[in-house]
């Protein structure tokens, strides 16, 4: 409650003392520029490219949102790089783009927003008190775009959440028996759950290096 209690006060003879006491993004630059702010993260809203509000600006690291690991902060700025570079090539998506709602106990997202037809992204977020047992879920109107789940959340460990829409149906040929197999498989298993709507399947071919990832990630194996 930051309220010392008198009595208990006591002195230790040291020669240097080091004090953590978190960070706060420094945005007096972004400010000037007229970049919108989220209030939550005290830095730039961006875009699944770390692009902020005004075109050719970017942000990434600290100054967009407080990072646990260093690692983050490398591989988000990695990721800003590379779009920047796409930016000057021509190549950044136009157009509007959607904004993302933190649902029931998120606190914030970060991108705040994507443009519709991105592929693959990552979202990272941190949630306002401890849970257990959750289920993350990204939806897009009533469809499922990605879901996760976490056996403990804490606010002060940021979270992420891998989306991948990416579409190789005209990259990868399936021969018609392996089609018919597969859409037998999908109507077995919607008959067995009693699922009496309407479905929207999808169905990803990887590699073992991708199982073994996608087992780390979601299994923790």
């Amino acid at each position: 409650n930051r309220r010392p209690i008198e009595e208990t006060k006591r002195y230790i003879p040291c020669d240097t003392l080091l004090l953590s006491v978190g960070l706060i993004p420094e945005n007096e630059l972004t400010r000037s520029a007229g970049i919108p702010m989220d209030p939550i993260t005290n830095g730039a809203m961006v875009d699944e490219h770390c692009q902020t509000a005004v075109p050719g600006i970017f942000a990434c690291g600290n100054v967009l949102h407080v990072h646990d690991l260093v690692d983050y902060v490398s591989m988000e700025a990695a990721a800003a790089g590379k779009a920047a570079a796409e930016y000057l090539r021509g190549n950044m998506p136009q157009g509007e783009s959607l904004s993302i709602q933190n649902g029931a106990g998120i606190g914030y997202t970060v991108p705040q927003r994507v443009h519709p037809g991105t592929e693959d992204f990552e979202i990272s977020f941190r949630v306002t008190a401890p849970m257990e047992n959750k289920q993350i879920v990204l939806r897009c109107g009533d469809r499922v775009i990605a879901s996760a789940k976490r056996s403990k959340l804490l606010p002060a460990e940021m979270e992420k959440l891998k989306v991948m829409i990416s579409n190789r149906q005209k990259q990868v040929k399936i021969p018609s028996g392996t089609r018919l197999l597969l859409r037998r498989c999908c109507h077995a298993v919607l008959d067995y759950e009693k699922f009496g709507k309407d479905a929207e399947v999808s169905i990803s071919f990887i590699d073992n290096k991708e199982i073994q990832i996608l087992n780390r990630e979601f299994r923790g194996k």
